[in-house]
């Protein structure tokens, strides 16, 4: 018997919303609208299965299709998560987001830290001043520069810029 076929026995007795069918339609639905990784969308396909398994045997069938879905969405291009760590980099840069607010931010779809490292790298080497750039932009959009030296600073601070950084912000003013 197949992978296929045990696919097939154990979407026959389960609700169908946790069917591979119901579970493939969420995440196309879910990558489609949202976008993502692929850690937050097992994450979310995870929660849907919990919510609407009747019992734990029903949930623990359907768990196991998890990772046929996220391969298929992959394969298909659904999901790519460099793509995603690119596009977030630059949306959250853009936005005025610290080198370190970005990180974690990433960290928290389900990025791993070696992915975020590497885009990193990539985006440090394509513009050295990115950084600056996102602190720039944040200043701006709070309109830092009216207010005093020392409020400035530990805004900037709190946003996780570096003090390298905020001290060449203050030299450039």
């Amino acid at each position: 018997m197949s992978s296929a076929d045990d696919a097939n026995d154990i979407s026959q007795n389960i609700n169908p919303k946790i069917t591979q069918n119901g579970l493939y339609q969420k995440a196309i639905y879910h990558a489609a609208r949202y976008g993502g990784s692929a850690n937050r969308l097992k994450e979310i396909l995870q929660r849907h299965i919990k919510k609407h398994a009747d019992d734990e045997a029903e949930a623990n069938q359907a768990y196991m299709l998890i990772p046929d879905i996220i391969e298929t969405l992959q394969q298909e291009k659904f999901i790519d998560d460099a793509k995603f760590v690119e596009v977030r980099c630059a949306s959250r840069f853009a936005k005025g987001d610290s080198l370190m607010m970005v990180r974690m931010k990433l960290y928290q779809q389900g990025i791993t830290t070696d992915m975020i490292d590497k885009m990193f790298a990539q985006m440090i080497e394509d513009n050295p001043d990115a950084e600056f750039d996102a602190l720039k932009t944040y200043a701006l959009k709070r309109k830092l520069h009216l207010q005093d030296a020392e409020a400035t600073e530990q805004k900037l601070r709190n946003r996780g810029f570096p003090y390298a950084l905020i001290k060449r912000y203050f030299a450039e003013r």
